[in-house]
């Protein structure tokens, strides 16, 4: 069952009614649906961060864009307002946003996927080329991030490598990326004395670029 969207000149992030609909795959998503439905323009969905709900979407923006064209913000399967659980990867979130498409029968969509979401936007776009018009994305990188998701990647390649890593009771073995036993990556000297100099931040963004170019010795046998 889908609920009817709301067009008015006083909706917006904060007034806008939640919504529901019930998907094929057997998910019930919440959702609103507002703004200016009429102006003949593609409708925007946008797809938050990670652990972001639909109320976690600046009004500011939200409004300013939704007086100019339809806006939906999802709550993605297993998140806020929607039923079942979390995925486990990138791609599942996406098929899932494609169910909730389906659901609403939007034929074409603009994406705005912000951080996790901009990683479900492009997986999306490459599902469906032809329902996605465009795509923004905001704060974001490739599924899985890699070196440029942001400052803090060798603090957080360290941690992984000093923890093993245990299985989420939610998620099959089969979709966790298999590792080696515990290593200890060693910050390089370079980074080290970087860090000595230049404050918290800039000290982030320096170890990384250093970290980035410097040849890794380290050896992860697979288990």
């Amino acid at each position: 069952m889908v609920n009817a969207a709301t067009e008015s000149p006083s909706v917006g992030q904060l007034t806008a009614e939640n919504l529901s609909v019930d998907a094929e795959n057997g998910i019930t998503y919440g959702y609103r649906r507002f703004g200016a439905a009429a102006s003949g323009r593609a409708p925007l969905v946008f797809l938050r961060h990670f652990r972001g709900n639909l109320d976690n979407w600046d009004p500011l923006l939200v409004d300013e864009i939704a007086a100019k064209r339809e806006a939906i913000l999802l709550d993605n399967t297993g998140v806020g307002l929607s039923s079942a659980n979390v995925p486990c990867t990138v791609t599942e979130m996406a098929r899932d946003a494609i169910s909730f498409l389906d659901a609403l029968e939007l034929g074409e969509v603009d994406l705005l996927g912000y951080s996790l979401g901009g990683m479900v936007a492009q997986e999306l776009a490459l599902f469906r080329p032809r329902t996605v018009r465009r795509v923004v994305l905001a704060g974001t990188g490739p599924r899985g991030g890699g070196h440029q998701m942001h400052g803090w990647f060798l603090d957080i390649d360290h941690d992984q490598l000093a923890d093993s890593r245990r299985p989420h009771p939610e998620c099959a073995a089969s979709d966790l990326p298999r590792r080696g036993p515990r290593v200890s990556l060693p910050v390089p000297e370079r980074a080290r004395r970087t860090r000595q100099r230049l404050p918290r931040r800039l000290t982030r963004d320096s170890a990384m670029a250093s970290h980035a170019s410097a040849p890794r010795s380290r050896t992860c046998s697979r288990a």
